[in-house]
């Protein structure tokens, strides 16, 4: 099992300043495509703390509105622009100045791409593999998110199946593992009896908003329950609603308990995630867990 490290806050926390300084991202619409492949993805977010190495991939190109010059069949998931790669090594490494976390690339396929072909994203700190996910690649122009939950300095990503594979990676986002503020969480709340972590089920978590948060700014797709980070169930799918009557709206989200990484006799779990402006939060809460006995 991936074990992650929980901090452990206070079960209710105080909002204190957000910045964005502490997250980051990369749409490659920062840089002007070059529509081909001579200028190669390198220092040019070393601002960002980000260096990339390439072969012969990873050149920025502009999507389908712009002309699609190279018949990608791809637009960018925040903007036109997207990096390609359609060569010998169908992949890329990148190195952070720091050692960063929630590491997120959305990636599709693009025209041309065979049935059966992956896409892989690793992740490295001082030089070893620390984790790695895989998934098929989909419909062309199907943009899906990959995530990796270890705190990592490095990724390396690529493309493999029979033959034909190229695809397009757009909107690299991270964090430093420090939350920006806390959150005030709570997790089955009056539940009578323990959760049992042997059966399948779903755990119900809510982060209440407050004068100082409104949750409609939080971006529920980085929303990442327990150790290992489950997301919420169905994807996108989260409600908001006052749970508790104070007239602030809460946001509530239903997590796979067997996702969490919660272990039998657990009494504390974390949630993390990120505002649509790049702050980081966590907050934690009590949880009465099933144990071994």
């Amino acid at each position: 099992m991936r074990v992650s490290p929980l901090h452990f806050f206070p079960l209710a926390l105080a909002l204190v300043a957000a910045g964005s300084a502490l997250a980051g991202s990369i749409s490659f619409d920062e840089l002007p495509a070059t529509n081909d492949n001579d200028r190669r993805l390198g220092e040019q977010y070393a601002g960002h703390g980000v260096h990339f190495h390439t072969n012969n991939d990873g050149s920025t190109w502009d999507g389908v509105s712009k002309g699609d010059p190279g018949t990608w069949g791809l637009e960018g998931t925040h903007g036109p622009a997207f990096a390609g790669f359609n060569g010998a090594s169908y992949g890329l490494a990148a190195t952070f100045d720091t050692p960063v976390a929630g590491v997120r690339l959305d990636v599709a396929s693009s025209t041309g791409t065979t049935d059966f072909s992956d896409f892989t994203l690793e992740g490295y700190l001082n030089g070893m593999l620390v984790e790695r996910t895989s998934m098929p690649l989909g419909e062309v122009g199907d943009w899906s998110t990959v995530r990796l939950q270890q705190e990592v300095d490095a990724v390396r990503w690529y493309g493999a199946g029979a033959g034909y594979h190229p695809f397009g990676v757009d909107n690299l986002r991270w964090r430093v593992p420090e939350p920006d503020f806390g959150v005030d969480l709570s997790v089955r709340r009056g539940a009578k009896s323990p959760l049992d972590l042997s059966r399948p089920g779903v755990v119900g978590a809510v982060v209440r908003g407050s004068a100082e948060l409104d949750v409609l700014e939080i971006d529920d797709t980085t929303l990442a329950l327990g150790p290992e980070g489950a997301g919420v169930v169905h994807r996108g799918m989260v409600r908001f609603t006052d749970v508790d009557g104070d007239g602030w709206t809460d946001l509530v989200g239903l997590y796979a308990a067997k996702e969490t990484g919660l272990e039998p006799g657990d009494d504390t779990v974390c949630i993390t995630g990120e505002t649509w402006n790049g702050a980081v939060f966590e907050g934690c809460d009590g949880i009465w867990t099933a144990s071994l006995d």
